[in-house]
């Protein structure tokens, strides 16, 4: 106890200040004031106890719990206990897909399938001689190629089925898709390029007869159909270019891919080999034969041969689909002309020079044969790709 005037001690039960007489009555009463702090200190626990007061946080193991519970991202704890990167995330939605969405790419193969099997039944060309009977005639694309008919509804499932895969994200079908527009474009020039050979033909005939009257050269709607398919399967190809760079994959082995690109190499040297004494100057200069009828059909083979070696040599799915989308309507020529299927089938560039058939080449052969085993081959890898990089 102390002295309230002077501070001086005092002891216990002391009535009067021994310094200052001044009154210890009231202190005496009072409790004294280091037991009272004292005593406050003591009813006050450390701050880690206070854990019922209201107004304070719940515990840090409350929180850590929440946090467990409620997760915003899927993760495996066991894939090397890393969060998913962009590029995993890319990798899962080229294995599952991606819900369907109406693209550029599939309006335009619908169209472009509408375009080639509507074509396959209208008019396409129309010879009148007002001198000569054994000139007249009008004829649709299927009388004049018998394998047209089945050839346009394989590209047209194909282009359509590829553009519908690739609306769900799959690349695989999107390449598909445009290797079907640039095979549905080259059936089409080699119509159009028999249009133009029968024209020529039909005012050879007529001038070597020495007619003097009127020969008619009609371009009947089929043909004209024929030359926007041919088009729009062009503008399907380029559409499907978006999907052609990295999907996230590593690439296929180049084993298969150089295999399927010297297959479609092949495939468009072999209608070019001549046979029977022909010369090989006779794929640019025949007698008879309009310029535009030649380079049609060259045309016809290049695209057959940029499918395969474009799509082969981008050693990803797009490009086997793409790949396999060029041969479609091509191995259907192939069956039907090395099977003698129908009257007049249409091959692979629909002759070689100094041919009396239309029996497909060897070379043509083994071409479409290697594009068929790389293409097998090259998605059998890539489904075991896709199996080992799928978590278990």
């Amino acid at each position: 106890m102390f002295c309230p005037s002077c501070a001086a001690p005092a002891t216990e039960g002391q009535r009067f200040c021994s310094t200052c007489g001044a009154s210890l009555t009231l202190v005496a009463a009072q409790p004294p004031l280091v037991q009272q702090q004292t005593v406050q200190h003591a009813a006050v626990p450390p701050p880690t106890t206070l854990t019922s007061a209201p107004f304070l946080p719940p515990p840090l193991t409350d929180a850590t719990t929440a946090l467990t519970v409620v997760e915003q991202t899927q993760w495996d704890p066991g894939a090397a206990g890393a969060w998913p990167t962009a590029n995993t995330d890319q990798t899962q939605a080229l294995a599952v897909g991606t819900p369907f969405a109406i693209t550029p790419l599939l309006v335009m193969a619908d169209i472009t399938g509408l375009l080639v099997i509507v074509a396959a039944f209208v008019k396409l060309f129309t010879i009148q001689s007002d001198t000569f009977a054994f000139l007249n005639e009008s004829k649709t694309v299927s009388e004049v190629f018998s394998n047209f008919t089945v050839a346009a509804v394989i590209g047209a499932i194909v282009v359509i089925g590829g553009a519908v895969l690739g609306a769900t994200g799959r690349r695989f079908g999107t390449g598909l898709a445009g290797g079907a527009g640039l095979s549905i474009a080259g059936i089409a020039m080699l119509g159009i390029a028999f249009v133009i050979g029968q024209f020529e033909g039909a005012e050879f005939a007529a001038l070597s007869a020495g007619d003097s009257g009127t020969v008619t050269f009609t371009r009947e709607p089929g043909f004209w159909i024929l030359a926007v398919a041919a088009l729009a399967g062009l503008v399907v190809f380029a559409l499907s270019l978006r999907e052609a760079g990295a999907d996230g994959r590593a690439k296929l082995a180049s084993g298969a891919g150089l295999l399927g690109a010297a297959g479609a190499i092949a495939v468009m040297v072999g209608p070019l080999v001549p046979v029977d004494g022909a010369s090989f100057g006779d794929n640019f200069t025949l007698a008879n034969a309009p310029p535009a009828l030649l380079y049609l059909r060259l045309g016809s083979l290049v695209l057959i041969a940029i499918c395969g070696v474009v799509g082969f040599l981008n050693r990803r799915v797009w490009g086997i689909g793409l790949a396999l989308g060029g041969i479609s309507i091509a191995l259907w020529q192939w069956f039907t002309t090395q099977a003698s299927q129908g009257t007049t089938p249409v091959g692979i560039g629909a002759f070689n020079p100094g041919a009396d058939d239309r029996t497909p080449h060897i070379v043509t052969t083994l071409g479409l044969a290697a594009m068929v085993v790389a293409a097998v081959v090259a998605l059998v890898m890539a489904a075991q790709s896709r199996t080992a990089e799928t978590p278990s």
